[in-house]
């Protein structure tokens, strides 16, 4: 079994788990959310 850990995220990685939660998020919610919700907030205000 591989060993991992579980740690809070740095604000180094702020703009990698912003992009994370999008796809995520987008892929979860496809055909219930407009595609047009997807692009109204910048990746920089997430």
């Amino acid at each position: 079994m591989s060993d991992f850990e579980v740690r809070f995220a740095t604000k180094n990685e702020a703009a990698a788990v912003a992009q994370l939660h999008w796809i995520a998020s987008r892929a979860a919610y496809a055909g219930q959310v407009p595609e047009a919700h997807w692009d109204a907030t910048p990746m920089a205000k997430r």
